[in-house]
């Protein structure tokens, strides 16, 4: 599948939501179409659950970027928010099934805390990963790397 239009497509799932709060929201793609072999449903879920957390964890900078990059031997999509951030100390239990960082709950009650989970499960079923970049009240990118094989 086409990355670029996934990217779209996720995005405008949560369109109505974006505008409604208020969201800006910036896409970058390389100049060539970039293909993989992936499920498509599954990568624009995680792409929505991205987005749904970089809006449920902006309430004040409301504005999220998603970027394509095509290097050697990867791909890789990055979804940023200028948020509350991640603290280091919360930055390996986010993943965790269950679990919500003191912060993110205090900020938005809501959720389960297994967005996150999810996004780690079905990157690990692509043979990619996931990594995050955060700074507290700076904001987070979080980055799907999916390997040069899957790249078509």
């Amino acid at each position: 599948t086409e990355v670029g239009p996934l990217v779209e497509e996720a995005v405008k799932v949560m369109s109505h939501q974006l505008e409604e709060a208020g969201f800006k929201r910036q896409l970058k793609f390389p100049p060539s179409a970039v293909f993989l072999a992936v499920d498509r449903d599954a990568v624009k879920q995680v792409l929505i659950n991205l987005i749904d957390n970089a809006m449920k964890y902006s309430p004040e900078d409301k504005e999220i970027e998603i970027q394509v990059l095509a290097r050697p031997g990867e791909v890789e999509i990055q979804v940023s928010d200028r948020g509350i951030g991640i603290s280091p100390e919360q930055r390996d239990r986010i993943f965790d099934k269950f679990y919500r960082a003191p912060e993110a709950a205090r900020v938005n009650p809501k959720g389960v805390g297994l967005g996150l989970k999810i996004v780690k499960h079905i990157m690990a079923a692509h043979r990619g990963e996931v990594r995050v970049e955060s700074r507290p009240v700076r904001g987070s990118t979080f980055r799907l790397i999916f390997p040069e094989d899957i790249r078509t």
